[in-house]
């Protein structure tokens, strides 16, 4: 580890080392990912690990410096184990998180993670963002049959019947230019954090939710001598004087045991602004192409469960692109290669629809915020109803509406509560490419045009910071 002073996390790990010789690539790979944060990094590396050859493109193999992506709720480190990847959260000072605080009007409530039935180790983790990544990224490099290089990926090069990709230029989207991605995303507002040092939470171990005026704010530590302070600010423009902002309007609502602290932070570290993004997970599916990953879905980050859906996804596709025998039998069956372009885009369609129930993530989330939310209407119409306690309730039920209900709607009705009647992605266009290309041997594939039999894109430029 070395220090770098102009950074906010002044420990830095060594970058994942870029292979360039190119002589000795293969004639086609089986897998190439594009972006290697979370989900590329779980996913190359859970292909790599099955024996496929993997193509790991990522622009910049330095470690990442967000202020967003440091809190591992359990689900997600469930995912994680399950990938064989948990020794990524060890030895980087990450903490153990087991539930949350939520604060309002000095009264405090806190709500432990139901973890009846789990082993000790099982947790959320909270972190430096890049610090983890760099970790999944070095454990990734580990695999023989995997490839890490740093370079841009320009563009997919669509021909009738092939898929390849262009290094070169500005991120890449396999299904469409970054102009209709860009059209799909909502920016409800923005995240304003800083690094709070000296001062110790109200409940260790705990993340903090204050839910203030006018937006909520979050405490969560990130190691064991810094918490982090994400402060939501509504809207599409932050204010013209953000230091005065968080001075007159946000340090009021801040626990009094933080308050001092919080301002040190203002005055005297680094100020980091990062607008939220949410994305609809809406397919955009072709043969040999699949999106993953904040590529394919973002969520507003408030609710802290974007890394869980993403690990998820890569063991859900993991386990459906395996190429050993199955214990259990369903629809799917085992993939022993990606040669054939009608299976491998039956696969791939079918991840779409099996990944929903893990939209029961916002299901319970939803639930939670609701009983939350009319845990406070109950309160305040304790003693005894009032014209303001019922406004206040009401107002109260509404913000909550407001962060759930888009989410909701911009998954699907369907698609959340009923994924089996979901419509997926045809396979169709698969099957209409030629027949010689359907199933060919790899060699005479590769001669004709130099490409993956399948391609991810596992990261939005926008997601880079």
């Amino acid at each position: 580890m070395t220090v770098a002073p102009d950074r906010e996390d002044q420990v830095v790990l060594p970058p994942t080392p870029s292979n360039e010789a190119y002589e000795d690539d293969p004639q086609l790979w089986d897998l190439i990912v594009v972006g290697c944060g979370i989900a590329g990094s779980a996913l190359a590396y859970a292909q790599a690990k099955a024996g496929r050859r993997v193509l790991v493109l990522e622009r910049d193999l330095q470690q990442p410096d967000r202020i967003v992506g440091e809190l591992l709720q359990p689900g997600g480190y469930l995912m994680l184990k399950k990938l064989g990847m948990e020794d990524c959260v060890t030895d980087i000072d990450s903490q153990k998180v087991y539930g949350y605080a939520l604060i309002k009007n000095g009264q405090c409530v806190k709500l432990g993670y139901p973890m009846e039935g789990y082993t000790d180790d099982v947790a959320g983790r909270s972190f430096h963002h890049g610090r983890f990544v760099q970790k999944l990224r070095h454990l990734a490099a580990t695999q023989p049959s995997l490839t890490m290089r740093q370079g841009l990926a320009k563009r997919i090069v669509q021909h009738p019947n092939s898929v390849g990709v262009v290094i070169r230029g500005a991120s890449w989207f396999p299904c469409g230019s970054w102009k209709v991605i860009r059209k799909m995303i909502q920016h409800p507002s923005y995240f304003v954090g800083v690094i709070i040092k000296g001062a110790k939470l109200p409940h260790p171990n705990h993340g903090h939710v204050v839910l203030a005026k006018p937006s909520p704010i979050l405490f969560y530590p990130i190691s064991s001598d810094e918490i982090r302070c994400l402060v939501d600010v509504p809207g599409s423009k932050l204010p013209p004087n953000l230091k005065e902002y968080l001075r007159t309007v946000v340090s009021p609502e801040v626990p009094e045991q933080l308050r001092d602290a919080f301002l040190s932070a203002i005055d005297t570290g680094h100020i980091r602004t990062m607008q939220n993004k949410q994305l609809p997970a809406k397919p955009l599916h072709q043969p040999g192409a699949l999106l993953l990953g904040d590529a394919f879905n973002m969520r507003h980050p408030l609710t802290g469960g974007g890394m869980t859906v993403a690990l998820s996804d890569c063991k859900l596709l993991t386990d459906m692109l395996q190429p050993l025998p199955r214990l259990l039998t369903d629809m799917l069956q085992p993939l022993p290669s990606f040669e054939d372009a009608l299976a491998t885009s039956s696969a791939t369609a079918d991840f779409y629809t099996q990944r929903k129930p893990m939209s029961a993530t916002i299901n319970t989330l939803a639930n939670a915020l609701y009983k939350v939310a009319l845990y406070g209407v109950g309160r305040l119409l304790k003693p005894r109803p009032t014209l303001k306690g019922l406004w206040l309730g009401v107002l109260l039920l509404v913000s909550a509406s407001r962060i759930i209900f888009p989410i909701i709607w911009a998954e699907g009705i369907r698609a959340v509560f009923l994924p089996w009647l979901a419509p997926k992605p045809s396979p169709a266009v698969a099957a209409n490419l030629p027949q010689s290309m359907q199933k060919q041997p790899p060699a005479k594939r590769a001669h004709q045009d130099q490409r993956p039999a399948l391609a991810v894109a596992a990261e939005s430029s926008s997601t880079h910071s």
